[in-house]
């Protein structure tokens, strides 16, 4: 094989393609680094199975809290989006003047687990210590006596549409 321009242009854009391929392919794998309790951590290895959790609030501006760790807060703009392992993960969501959110999730492995949450407000109780009573609806006790013979009354009710 005789070494001309022509052949270097082919072998330089082969090398070209071959480090382009090279490059996207390496960019597929993902190393996780998982803390473990001392503190020292280890590498989850080369192909880490991670999901995603996508949180919507409403209203916005909740702490997001997944296994304790906080994450951030919601927008009114865009969801939030949570990258995690696989597995079981504790979602928490905290707005002050709203009661607490808390949802244990199951995660699989490139999954993504969407989450739009209302958060109910905190209503104004003027006796904390005491539990709401309820009391039942009155029911009809009296029954006509079947011996009257005065007239009979019909109550007016409620039309039909």
């Amino acid at each position: 094989m005789q070494f001309n321009q022509n052949n270097a242009g082919r072998i330089l854009s082969a090398l070209l393609i071959l480090l382009t391929a090279a490059i996207l392919i390496s960019g597929c794998t993902d190393i996780l680094f998982e803390p473990s309790e001392s503190g020292s951590g280890s590498l989850a290895g080369a192909y880490s199975d991670y999901g995603y959790i996508q949180i919507w609030t409403c209203p916005s501006g909740a702490s997001v809290y997944v296994n304790g760790e906080y994450l951030g807060e919601t927008t009114d703009v865009d969801d939030l989006f949570v990258q995690v392992g696989s597995g079981s993960h504790k979602l928490e969501i905290y707005k002050q003047g709203y009661e607490p959110y808390l949802e244990y999730l199951y995660i699989s492995p490139g999954e993504t687990v969407a989450r739009d949450i209302f958060l109910e407000n905190n209503y104004y109780n003027p006796y904390p210590d005491s539990d709401p009573v309820w009391t039942p609806a009155p029911t009809w006790t009296w029954e006509p006596d079947p011996t009257y013979s005065g007239p009979v009354y019909v109550a007016p009710t409620r039309p039909i549409y």
